[in-house]
C-alpha cells in the first residue's frame, strides 16, 4: 500500500494547488530543454495533456508566438490551472479544458500534443488507452511528445527511471517507469509512425519519446 499516496480525488484544493505549483518548475525546465532541441515553428495548435499547472503550455507559447495551446486535465485540477494561467497573464494564449483521457478522445484537434509525466502514472492498460485517445485528436502529420521516466528494455537502466519506480510504488496505486518497447507498442497501435526515443535526457533527467501521425 502506498504510504505517501497522491490521491487527487481526496485532496483538498489547497493541497492540490501546492502540489501543482511545486511540480510546475519541472514542467517549465523540461519544456525549455525540449524547445532547445525541437522546432515548433510550424505548429499552430498544441495540447498540454495532463497539464497540472500548465507549465508546458505557458512556457511553449512564450517562445512560439504563432502557437495556441490548450491545457487539459481532470475536473478537480482545471480550476486551479485556470487560476495559475490567469495569474501568469497567459489567458490569451492558453485555453484550459477539462478532459479525461481514459474516457474518449480529447476535445478539439491539435498539430501536436505534449505529455509530461502523464503515462507513467497509469496502469499498462490505461496507458495504452490514453495514448490511443490522445492520438485520435492529433491532426494528420502532427506529432506527439512523451516526456517522462523511460526504461531501457532491460529494465535495469537508466538509473533515474529505475529509482523512480520506488517512488511510484509509494505514491500511486498503479503506474511505473515503462520501457521503450512498451511505448513503441502503444504508439504503433494508436496509428503513429516514425517512433523514436531521444538519445539524450531533457532537464530533470527525463526521457523523450516522439512519434508522428501519418498524413
Amino acid at each position: 500500500m502506498p504510504q505517501a499516496k497522491i490521491d487527487f480525488s481526496n485532496s483538498s484544493t489547497e493541497q492540490l494547488e501546492a502540489f501543482l505549483r511545486r511540480i510546475n518548475a519541472g514542467s517549465v525546465a523540461a519544456t525549455r530543454s525540449l524547445l532547445a532541441r525541437h522546432d515548433f515553428s510550424s505548429i499552430k495548435t498544441l495540447a498540454d495533456v495532463g497539464c497540472g499547472g500548465a507549465g508546458v503550455a505557458m512556457t511553449i507559447t512564450q517562445d512560439c508566438a504563432q502557437l495556441q495551446a490548450t491545457a487539459l486535465d481532470f475536473p478537480q485540477i482545471t480550476p486551479i490551472t485556470r487560476s495559475i494561467v490567469n495569474e501568469e497573464g497567459a489567458t490569451d494564449r492558453v485555453k484550459v479544458l477539462t478532459a479525461d483521457v481514459l474516457n474518449g478522445p480529447l476535445p478539439g484537434s491539435y498539430d501536436a500534443a505534449i505529455l509530461r509525466a502523464l503515462i507513467q502514472v497509469f496502469s499498462p492498460e490505461d496507458a495504452r488507452l490514453a495514448v490511443k485517445n490522445i492520438g485520435a485528436a492529433i491532426n494528420p502529420g502532427g506529432k506527439i511528445y512523451i516526456i517522462g521516466q523511460i526504461l531501457d528494455d532491460s529494465r535495469q537502466s537508466p538509473p533515474m527511471a529505475v529509482g523512480f519506480n520506488l517512488n511510484f510504488i509509494n505514491t500511486f496505486d498503479a503506474g511505473e517507469s515503462y520501457t521503450e518497447q512498451e511505448y513503441r507498442e502503444w504508439l504503433s497501435k494508436a496509428g503513429f509512425v516514425d517512433i523514436e526515443r531521444a538519445n539524450y535526457m531533457l532537464a530533470g533527467e527525463h526521457g523523450l519519446m516522439t512519434a508522428r501521425k501519418p498524413g
